[in-house]
Order: C-alpha cells, then sequence, then structure tokens
C-alpha cells in the first residue's frame, strides 16, 4: 500500500506526494554520501544532534592483519565525538535486508575494529576529498567547526575503534518488522556499541521529491543506557571552568546570552554531552516540534543552527526561508548563499561582545523565536 504526505503552501494550496520507490540502490548511497543529515542525527540525540564526516564510500575492510580488503561496507562515516558509523544500505526489494544483512554488518565491525588502522582511515578520508574537488584541511575544519584540534579529533577515532565504541547502521526505504527486532534487540545488547536502522521513504510529485528519514532501534532501555556512556553531561560549572580555561575573555559575553536565553519566556537551555567539548543548546518548544536555535561552545564559538531551521516550518517554506537568510546576511554582515544556509555558520563571541553586536544577535534570535511562534499560533 503506498501512503502519501501532503504539503500546505501559503497560499492554501494543498499538494499530495505519494511515496515512491528509488531507482536503485546506488541512488540512496549516494544521497546519503551527498546528505548525511538525511541519517537522522536529530532524532538520536535532540539536545546534541549527531553530525558526520563521511570517510569514504565503498571502503575496504580487511580479514586480517595482513591488511587486504575482504569486504566492502556501503559507507563510513565519523560522527563529531570520532565515533566511527558504519552504514549498509538496502532497498525493501533486497531479501537479504531481512537477516543475511546483519551478519554481514557484525563481520564489518568485528574486523573493522581490530583490523583499520588509524591511518587507512585517515587516507581514505584524503581521497574522497581529492575524488570530491575539496580540501581535505577545510572539510574537516569546517567539520569540527574550532571544536578541536584534528590531531585530537583522529586520535579519538583511534580510542574508539580500539575500545569497539561504533555505530551501525541499516538503511533503506522500509525497514522490515524483523529487522526491527533484530536492531533493538542488539542495541540493548551491545555495549558500548550502538545499532540502529534508518528508514528513508520517498515521496514525489512530478519533479519534487521529499525525503522522510525515521531511525529505528531506540528504546528507553538502550537510549538511556548508552546515553550515559556517550559522553560527559555538562553543566553550568563545567561549561565556564573550561572555557575559562582556554578563553577567560569571552566568559562574560558567554554568561550574558546563557542569561538572555533562560530569561526568555519559550526556550528551554540544554546542556551537551561532548566527550571532550562543551555547549549549552536553547531550544525553542511548540505544540508541533522542538526547534534547536544555535550551540554555544567551550571553543567560545556560537554555531547557528541554519542547517537545522531550513528543514521545518516555517522555514522549510521558500518565503520564510528567504526572510530567515536575509536575517542571518545581517546577523553575519556578509552574503549567505544556499550552500550555507545547509550548514551551521560560527561566530566567535569576541565578535559580540560589544552592546552593539550583542545587541545584533539577540535581535537575531529574538525575530527567529517570533517568527517561528507566529507559524505556530496560525496552525
Amino acid at each position: 500500500m503506498k501512503h502519501h504526505i501532503f504539503l500546505l503552501h501559503e497560499g492554501e494550496k494543498l499538494t499530495s506526494m505519494e511515496e515512491r520507490a528509488y531507482d536503485s540502490e546506488d541512488r540512496l548511497q549516494a544521497l546519503l554520501a551527498n546528505y548525511p543529515e538525511l541519517l537522522g542525527g536529530d532524532q538520536m540525540d535532540e539536545t546534541y544532534p549527531r553530525r558526520w564526516l563521511l570517510v569514504e564510500r565503498e571502503i575496504s575492510i580487511p580479514g586480517d592483519e595482513s591488511g587486504a580488503g575482504r569486504w566492502h561496507l556501503d559507507h563510513l562515516f565519523i560522527d563529531q565525538d570520532g565515533v566511527p558509523t558504519l552504514v549498509e544500505v538496502k532497498r525493501a526489494t533486497d531479501t537479504r535486508i531481512r537477516r543475511e544483512v546483519v551478519g554481514q554488518m557484525l563481520d564489518y565491525a568485528a574486523n573493522g575494529v581490530r583490523y583499520w588502522p588509524i591511518e587507512h582511515i585517515m587516507e581514505q578520508f584524503e581521497h574522497t576529498c581529492v575524488a570530491r574537488k575539496r580540501d581535505s584541511t577545510e572539510e574537516l575544519g569546517a567539520f569540527l567547526a574550532g571544536s578541536q584540534e584534528p590531531e585530537k579529533f583522529w586520535g579519538t577515532v583511534k580510542e574508539n575503534l580500539r575500545n569497539g565504541n561504533v555505530r551501525m547502521l541499516f538503511v533503506a526505504d522500509q525497514i522490515p518488522e524483523e529487522l526491527k527486532r533484530i536492531v533493538e534487540f542488539l542495541n540493548e545488547q551491545m555495549d558500548p556499541a550502538e545499532v540502529l536502522a534508518v528508514e528513508i521513504k520517498q515521496f514525489a510529485e512530478g519533479s519534487t521529491q521529499a525525503l522522510v528519514p525515521k531511525v529505528i532501534g531506540q528504546t528507553s532501555e538502550a537510549t538511556a543506557r548508552k546515553q550515559v556512556l556517550s559522553g560527559r553531561r555538562w553543566d553550568e560549572p563545567s561549561f565556564f571552568e573550561v572555557l575559562k580555561a582556554g578563553h577567560t575573555g569571552e566568559v562574560g559575553t558567554a554568561k550574558r546570552l546563557l542569561t538572555w536565553f533562560q530569561e526568555y519566556p519559550t526556550v528551554e537551555v540544554r546542556w551537551g554531552r561532548g566527550s571532550t567539548a562543551g555547549s549549552f543548546i536553547p531550544m525553542l518548544f511548540t505544540a508541533g516540534q522542538k526547534n534547536q536555535l544555535c550551540a554555544v561552545w567551550t571553543n567560545g564559538t556560537v554555531e547557528l543552527y541554519l542547517q537545522w531551521m531550513v528543514q521545518k516550518p516555517p522555514f522549510s517554506d521558500p518565503e520564510a526561508y528567504e526572510q530567515l537568510r536575509q536575517h542571518a546576511e545581517k546577523l553575519l554582515n556578509k552574503k549567505v548563499t544556499d550552500d550555507m544556509m545547509q550548514k551551521r555558520p560560527n561566530i566567535r563571541l569576541t565578535e559580540v561582545a560589544s552592546e552593539a553586536s550583542f545587541a545584533r544577535l539577540t535581535d537575531f534570535f529574538g525575530w527567529l523565536i517570533g517568527r517561528i511562534n507566529q507559524t505556530e499560533e496560525k496552525q
């Protein structure tokens, strides 16, 4: 049975989009490589959304110490905490997705953890950047956003591999019930590894497509236990202790901004769980959704969550999207391209220390909150 989703435009025009199968498995793989956010990082951790750095598609996995490739994994990503994320993609029409893919993934993880040298992973990341005509230093720098030095990041990846702290993701356009049960069982039993499935349904009408990710396997028991293991829980004292140690001159601005968010009636401030970098995340909750406004980091930066904003109402609508882009340009004092709207631009706290610049920052967030609440009131 085919399902539908409906797009309601500003002019009250309703468009029906029908669920469609992907043309090929390669099409879904390519989408993941280009848009890793389809893996549902905000569903895996709403306070500290998972982000991924693509190491390689079709990366080889050795079966012994010789290093010779025995298998090929569809994708290897690494999240912002240095956790290797193994992704295997299948379409629902592939009967292997029910059981065979599980044994396949466990083979990949067991041998990757044991036989992947960190140097090989770094080399494959370099090769991927060359193939995509990107500078690897800039790519990694943009991903880390100043939260830590590259050498420390790769060291964390190595440590996670050694400890078996990896994430295994089964991705398909439809996850069958048999696989759901296996994933939930494995995710509750495995420690510290995480096992999840991501269902990414495709809906289309004409040339317009909508991709809808759904993360499967996060039972309440598994989630509670893995949250404890995933990294330290930051709080106000620990955040400012680390910020003061490395960025003394930015403590005052960070405290002003924290107070501004805490005193805003509809905003709730949550603390991150990064293993090395601390953060606080102001969140706006409406009846229909949660909205992450930004993250303020112990490296002295404010990270604007434009990437997450444009995926949800009201900013998924072209008119509101353009309004957001214009306000972002005013705040950042530079042209904001569509490419930047799909990222998380940073502002150093030193740049908003003056009264005028701090007011410009809070004016941006005030407008943002008001625009979201305005949409909620109309519904």
